[in-house]
């Protein structure tokens, strides 16, 4: 079960989670190591992600030292770095701003469409449901079905 989590499965959680005796750049490399990704290759791998994210120039940075939008963006970028074929996704808007937002879930769109990943994502901010190809609502502990949103591609 362990290495179906560590191989399998990205997380990204509400509340960060980031280790706070890691650097930004080691959280990001710990899931790499863990499946055996060493030396330039992990390197270049989380250099990749953490400038995507816009959070490069952070990347010795511990998260303590680091704002709750900056911490939610290195953990999308943990949660990334595997190439996990599920990415499960609890607000992971939440402590950012609309632009930065709208791009993560942009890119969260790109990398399931482009490595043929699903994406399960938990949000109360309707903004940022376009463009996925189901949008389920639960009201009062019940699912209320696919509401497909208007803007899918066919």
């Amino acid at each position: 079960m362990r290495r179906l989590r560590r191989e399998k499965v990205g997380f990204i959680f509400q509340s960060h989670n980031l280790i706070p005796f890691l650097t930004a750049r080691q959280n990001v490399l710990l899931p790499l190591s863990l499946v055996g990704i060493k030396g330039q290759k992990a390197e270049n791998r989380v250099k990749g992600l953490l400038e995507y994210m816009e959070i490069a120039d952070r990347a010795d940075y511990l998260p303590a030292l680091l704002s709750g939008g900056e911490q939610q963006r290195v953990s999308i970028a943990r949660a990334l770095a595997n190439n996990a074929g599920l990415i499960l996704a609890d607000e992971p808007t939440a402590a950012l701003d609309t632009g930065r937002g709208t791009r993560v879930m942009d890119m969260l769109k790109r990398i399931a469409r482009e490595n043929q990943s699903a994406v399960i994502v938990v949000t109360h901010d309707e903004r940022m449901i376009e463009g996925f190809d189901h949008v389920y609502h639960l009201k009062d502990g019940c699912l209320e079905g696919n509401v497909m949103p208007e803007s899918v591609d066919e």
